[in-house]
């Protein structure tokens, strides 16, 4: 590297530290179009500007560059995938190459968020009569079709799929449209992508159950199955009295006054108001229970004043870091020549020859970052996000609830879910029982297409307040227990017993 020239760069740009640059968004959401499109092949035309918009819109605002920018040249990706698209010949086939490109992203609040409703028909989505799931590093069968009881046991093991070794056949037809680096948690994704094709097509599965191998071929059908396990009759081991329910959330209570709250999604804008009305019942409980194991998320701002009653005062809902890209420094970048290092490399470089002094005088470290950086795609502004319960008048703090706090958490508690736990993290009693979350938050840019579906980029990276990581890995569970199969058949709800056992004892210990 060049480092007189760095050193005079960085004093220059240190007199534009405060520029800053915005760019205008222009997203097409004509609902009439949208409302009419149909299974039709698209125009060449509308092909073209919907891949290219999703690659211009990923380039600039999807978050996670600097994690994948090594391995994804996404100019190269685009032309690729503009080939394919063009010679796709229906609805159909052109959305599956666009959930194809986006899926290099490899984050998943960034994907084909919906298809056009044309093509949610028999032809497509029609499903064989079997769930799946993956427990334990093996892939299973957890549920049936009833009419299927007698041929297919619940809890055998999944060996092949369209003759295939099923994890062969999920990295080869699978996560080129679907992809989390948690297993456990792309499952549902994977579950019904497998399944779904045209209504009379078959697969073949090969299971294993008992010693017993076994091969079958399944018909999918367009509607309803009948389970059998049916999840609603999956209870706790004792009679529970319910004293609210609504759209946003559910109060029961056990015989010793621990109250269960149930709150399966974020999305519900009256769950602030009615939660905090019923503080009256919950007031005097002993302990409590928070169940989203449902819950894949919704609005975070829905279920901070929830997390504040727990939590008794103001606290930091999270740290959250957005993209910034501003052409101005990715241009001085030219002149520079940074090799292979990485950013504290060359702040150890810098450092060794000009002194701390100079290096860190104010506005040069951050300039030579800025450099250093945005043409990396890695360059983020990070800031705490605050809740102050004198400010938020629209939701007067009635009081603390600071009973014993029990969390039962899944795979698939995702997104505003997981932050509503990081909220609560901060109540400093809390204790998770489940499993670990599904490991994917931030606010997507939502892109609603002529052609009739939507496609999501994640441009915001949340982390805890002192920046601990949960996306792509989950929020781990200080007790980790699962509902087994045997649990489901026989109607038993194991995590919901271990919760309640776990804030019994704690109450005992209070």
């Amino acid at each position: 590297m060049n480092t007189t020239k760095t050193i005079m760069i960085i004093a220059i740009l240190s007199l534009f530290a405060m520029i800053s640059c915005s760019t205008a968004r222009m997203v097409n959401n004509n609902e009439n179009i949208r409302s009419q499109a149909s299974p039709c092949n698209p125009p060449d035309e509308l092909k073209i500007y919907e891949l290219s918009m999703i690659w211009s819109e990923a380039k600039y605002s999807f978050v996670y560059w600097d994690k994948i920018i090594d391995t994804l040249d996404w100019d190269a990706a685009y032309r690729e995938a503009l080939t394919r698209v063009l010679a796709t010949n229906s609805l159909y086939e052109y959305y599956m190459e666009l959930t194809r490109f986006v899926a290099l992203l490899r984050d998943d609040h960034t994907c084909v968020d919906s298809f056009p409703n044309s093509l949610v028909t028999a032809e497509y989505f029609s499903r064989i009569p079997i769930l799946t799931k993956y427990m334990n590093g093996e892939y299973i069968i957890s549920n049936v079709d009833k009419s299927l009881i007698d041929d297919i046991p619940l809890g055998a093991v999944i060996n092949k799929w369209e003759g295939m070794d099923i994890q062969d056949y999920i990295e080869k037809h699978v996560y080129p449209y679907n992809w989390h680096e948690k297993k456990d948690s792309a499952h549902a994704d994977i579950d019904s992508f497998m399944r779904r094709g045209a209504a009379g097509s078959k697969v073949e599965i090969e299971f294993e159950y008992a010693g017993i191998n076994k091969t079958m071929s399944l018909t999918r059908s367009f509607g309803g199955f009948d389970w059998i396990i049916d999840t609603a009759s999956i209870q706790p081991s004792e009679t529970l009295t319910q004293v609210y329910e609504s759209d946003s959330h559910a109060i029961a209570f056990t015989e010793d006054n621990i109250a269960i709250i149930s709150i399966d999604s974020m999305r519900n804008s009256d769950l602030p108001t009615e939660f905090l009305a019923n503080y009256p019942l919950l007031e005097n409980a002993d302990g409590y229970i928070i169940d989203i194991r449902r819950n894949t998320g919704g609005n975070s701002e829905n279920s901070a004043p929830v997390a504040a009653t727990f939590i008794g005062g103001d606290f930091i809902q999270g740290s959250i870091s957005f993209p910034v890209y501003i052409y101005f420094y990715a241009f001085q970048a030219q002149y520079q020549d940074f090799g292979d290092m990485t950013w504290e490399q060359l702040v150890e470089q810098l450092i060794a020859e000009y002194g701390e002094e100079v290096v860190n005088t104010p506005g040069n470290l951050d300039v030579m970052e800025k450099i250093f950086k945005m043409p990396r795609r890695a360059y983020h502004e990070t800031m705490d996000i605050p809740y102050n319960t004198e400010s938020r008048t629209e939701y007067d703090l009635p009081g603390h609830l600071n009973a014993p706090l029990i969390v039962l958490s899944s795979v698939a508690t995702g997104s505003a879910a997981e932050d509503f736990l990081v909220m609560l993290d901060q109540a400093e009693r809390v204790t998770i029982v489940g499993s670990s979350t599904y490991g994917s938050s931030g606010a997507p840019n939502r892109l609603n297409l002529e052609s009739g579906g939507r496609v999501i980029i994640c441009s915001m990276w949340s982390r805890y307040p002192d920046g601990r990581e949960y996306i792509n890995i989950g929020i781990q569970p200080h007790i980790e227990i699962e509902n087994t199969i045997e649990d489901m058949k026989n109607g038993v709800d194991a995590v919901m017993n271990k919760g309640l056992e776990e804030v019994r004892r704690q109450i005992r210990e209070k």
